[in-house]
C-alpha cells in the first residue's frame, strides 16, 4: 500500500492542518481514516505539539464516539511519524491520555474504537503492565456475536497485544487470558502467537 511522502517543512500546507483536523472527527469512518493518513504530511516540527494537543482535547471533551475514534488515528499517526521519519518525538507516555483511553476500553459500547486504543497506548509508549491489563479488562467485557459489531477486530487487537507482551515478558497467564477467551480471541492469539514464534525462529537461523 502506498504510504504518504514526507514533505520539507518549507513545503508543508500550514492552511489545510484546521481542515484536516475537523475531517478527523467527521462522522464518516473513510474520511476520518483519510484525515489521519494525511496528518503527519501537513504537520511540520513547528505544529507537532499543538495538533498533538487538539487530538487530546477531543479525546477528553467531545462526546461523539467518532471524534474520539478519529483522535485516536490522529494520535497514534502523528505518534508514528515522529519515529518513521526522525523527527523529535512529541508527546511521549501522557498518563492521564493513557487512563482516558484506558477507561474508554472499560465500555462495551466503545467497542468501535478499541482496536485504535490498543493502537494508540502502543504507540504513546504505555508500558506492558498498563497493555496487557487494558486488554483483559476489554475482553472481559464478554462479546456474545461479534459478526454483527465492529467488537471483531478490537478483539484481535486485544489478544495480540496480550500474546505479544506475554511473550515480551514472559508472561504465560496473558497468553493463556488470550486463549482462553471468546473463540474469536483463540484465533488471533493462535496467528499472533505463531507469527512471533516463527519470527524467534528467523533469528536464530540468521544467528548460526
Amino acid at each position: 500500500r502506498l504510504q504518504p511522502a514526507q514533505l520539507d517543512d518549507e513545503g508543508v500546507c500550514q492552511e489545510f492542518i484546521p481542515l484536516v483536523l475537523d475531517c478527523l472527527c467527521s462522522k464518516e469512518h473513510k474520511l476520518r481514516l483519510m484525515a489521519s493518513r494525511a496528518l503527519p504530511v501537513v504537520v511540520d516540527s513547528s505544529s507537532l505539539e499543538k495538533c498533538l494537543a487538539y487530538v487530546k482535547e477531543v479525546l477528553f471533551c467531545l462526546p461523539s464516539i467518532d471524534a474520539k475514534h478519529g483522535a485516536l488515528m490522529g494520535m497514534s499517526a502523528l505518534l508514528e511519524s515522529t519515529l518513521s521519519y526522525g523527527r523529535q518525538r512529541a508527546g511521549g507516555h501522557d498518563s492521564a491520555v493513557v487512563e482516558e483511553i484506558c477507561r474508554l476500553l472499560r465500555k462495551e459500547s466503545n467497542a468501535g474504537l478499541a482496536c485504535e486504543g490498543f493502537e494508540a497506548l502502543r504507540a504513546l509508549g504505555a508500558g506492558d503492565i498498563v497493555r496487557a491489563k487494558a486488554a483483559r479488562e476489554f475482553l472481559a467485557l464478554g462479546f456474545k456475536d461479534t459478526s454483527i459489531t465492529p467488537a471483531a477486530r478490537a478483539i484481535k487487537a486485544a489478544a495480540q497485544t496480550l500474546v505479544s507482551v506475554g511473550l515480551r515478558t514472559r508472561n504465560i497467564e496473558a497468553i493463556k487470558c488470550a486463549m482462553g477467551n471468546c473463540h474469536d480471541s483463540k484465533v488471533a492469539a493462535v496467528k499472533s502467537l505463531k507469527k512471533l514464534l516463527s519470527n524467534f525462529d528467523d533469528l536464530g537461523d540468521e544467528e548460526e
